[in-house]
């Protein structure tokens, strides 16, 4: 199976994994968008994947916003034709110890952890079910099956996501051939 020609939109691509796995698509062939907030990031990002042959285009997008999420998905379409991959892989990892009751950084990372995943479902999913086909990755850790010191919000956040992945590859899968695939690093 080739990859070639695919079009994929991969959140938190202005640096880490994010950047990694779209500099890999690009590589592969596929169009892909880089989508973050850091957009100057994603243009330097962007011009090195043009310049090494590929296709590639930066969106703003702040995951935490639902209207952004469809922003970005119309207008990786309107460019590129399609969608056939999502990288849900924007996250945060604050570390703190529960005690010192920094709320806020909980409330962000359940918001970019959590709700960022859904947002971004919610975007990508009416256009791969109507496609009857798309493959989802949902960005988890080894977080996601072990709970670290010091780490507990964002273990929990990664849990959450992991449960999501299992229940949408059970909900799309069979009915609109959507592969829904978890990936834990460090697991």
């Amino acid at each position: 199976m080739t990859i070639k020609d695919n079009v994929a939109l991969v959140t938190g691509a202005s640096s880490g994994i994010g950047e990694g796995i779209a500099r890999a698509l690009a590589a592969e062939g596929v169009k892909v968008g880089l989508a973050a907030r850091r957009v100057e990031k994603l243009q330097s990002i962007v011009t090195d994947i043009r310049n090494a042959g590929g296709e590639a285009t930066a969106i703003e997008l702040d995951v935490t916003n639902p209207e952004q999420n469809a922003a970005a998905v119309d207008q990786l379409v309107s460019q590129f034709g399609r969608l056939d991959i999502a990288v849900l892989n924007a996250g945060l990892m604050p570390l703190s110890d529960i005690d010192s009751l920094k709320t806020d950084e909980w409330h962000r990372m359940v918001d970019v952890n959590v709700k960022g995943v859904l947002n971004a479902t919610a975007a990508v999913l009416p256009l791969l079910t109507k496609q009857r086909s798309g493959h989802i990755f949902v960005m988890s850790s080894i977080a996601g099956r072990k709970v670290f010191k010091g780490l507990s919000v964002y273990c929990a956040t990664k849990h959450a996501v992991a449960a999501f992945a299992d229940g949408l590859r059970m909900e799309v899968g069979p009915t609109y051939n959507i592969r829904v695939t978890c990936i834990q690093p460090g697991a």
